[in-house]
């Protein structure tokens, strides 16, 4: 495994709602580093462009975990997993990393990554793996296992990661499985719905931005147009980034129809903007908010989210997923309305 040195230890804190998104051919060199990518490594895009993702490799990853990454990746199966990557200073990042193959005409052509910012409960956990396979001390299978109770974040599941490792150790995988298999599959398909809320609320605030800005550009104030320009490509990378979750998912949570219809709605208003007169493009945008505020209720209703039986928890994710993006949009609106 590459060794890349020096380490400082150090961790990097970056946003909540950073999206670290990058393509490789199917050799692992880098096609493509949005900018999330380039301002948290600290590497330059020339320096990653053309260069192997294991550039960012930490020497304190073990090397079983990357060679689960591979295997399932390249039998055409998604990847999902708490990594800790190294800065170009030796400083380091915790990602949450879903990789998955890239296909044209029914072709394997390389595989894309999305990483966002882990729970302190989840780098915990993925320490003391890592720091067990290092020395010896697990069973390769804990891969998978860990993969599969990847993202707990729901309070009170952390209980059945720190439950599996105990067990593992001692041997007892197969009992262990067999009596929270159950309980695994309600929590990872509420899991599955929650990164895919947090996606497409990301994409919600990015539109109803741009329909500010946009606003304000139609009203006559030629000065927002450079704003509106640059908000365009923060849409798309949100855009981006939701598809490629989507793709990855959107068959468990019943999405893929809606959100083809959205990512349709974004193009034509992005490529008609300049045309629309200031009634049709707030009228768009808002519809267009709207539709994503529909989408997040229907995922949170496909993917158990509102059905938890955690009575703490079920109230976080209605205020999460009705009462405050209604409340924002709102306020959206009336922004927008006063701008212009």
């Amino acid at each position: 495994m590459k060794m890349n040195l020096p380490v400082t230890q150090r961790e990097v804190d970056y946003p909540r709602d950073a999206n670290i998104v990058s393509k490789t051919d199917l050799k692992g060199i880098v096609t493509y580093a949005n900018s999330d990518f380039v301002n948290i490594s600290g590497f330059t895009e020339e320096e990653l462009i053309g260069k192997s993702h294991n550039l960012v490799r930490h020497p304190d990853m073990p090397s079983a975990a990357f060679e689960d990454l591979w295997k399932t990746v390249q039998s055409g199966k998604p990847w999902t997993g708490i990594v800790k990557n190294r800065c170009k200073n030796g400083d380091h990042y915790w990602v949450e990393a879903h990789v998955t193959p890239l296909y044209e005409n029914g072709r394997m052509v390389g595989f894309q990554s999305v990483r966002k910012n882990p729970t302190r409960a989840q780098i915990a956990a993925a320490e003391k793996l890592y720091r067990r396979l290092n020395e010896g001390k697990s069973a390769e299978s804990f891969l998978g296992r860990l993969n599969m109770l990847k993202n707990i974040t729901i309070k009170g599941r952390l209980i059945f990661l720190t439950l599996l490792v105990f067990f593992i150790t001692l041997g007892l995988e197969t009992l262990l499985i067999r009596g929270i298999n159950k309980e695994v599959d309600f929590v990872d398909k509420e899991l599955l719905g929650l990164e895919y809320v947090r996606a497409a609320q990301k994409v919600a605030i990015q539109v109803a931005q741009h329909r500010g800005l946009a606003t304000v550009w139609l009203s006559g104030d030629a000065s927002a147009k450079e704003r509106l320009s640059a908000k365009d490509l923060e849409v798309d990378d949100a855009v981006k980034a939701l598809d490629g979750i989507d793709r990855r998912m959107g068959g468990d949570l019943a999405s893929t129809q809606a959100w083809s219809g959205i990512k349709t709605h974004w193009s034509s208003l992005r490529s008609s903007q300049a045309g629309l007169s200031l009634a049709d493009s707030f009228k768009i945008h808002t519809d267009l908010v709207q539709e994503l505020l529909d989408l997040q209720s229907a995922v949170a209703d496909s993917s158990n989210m509102s059905l938890d039986p955690e009575i703490d928890s079920y109230y976080s994710i209605n205020v999460l997923v009705y009462q405050i993006p209604m409340l924002a949009e709102q306020l959206g609106r009336i922004r927008a309305t006063g701008a212009g």
